[in-house]
């Protein structure tokens, strides 16, 4: 299947749509146990330091 297929554009919009409508407003989104939400991408320092409750460790 091509990436510029109709079909497959129309399903990743409603996926999108989708996920908009539930709060989820970029990804990766991140859940993590006490329901915090991390939108955006991040970088890996960052990721392990929302999991980890902590500030961002650089590097």
């Amino acid at each position: 299947m091509a990436a510029w297929d109709t079909e497959r554009i129309s399903g990743l919009r409603a996926v999108r749509e989708e996920a908009k409508s539930i709060g989820v407003h970029g990804v990766p989104t991140i859940a993590t146990a006490e329901r915090e939400l991390y939108y955006g991408a991040a970088s890996p320092g960052k990721i392990r330091a929302l999991l980890a409750g902590q500030k961002e460790i650089a590097g």
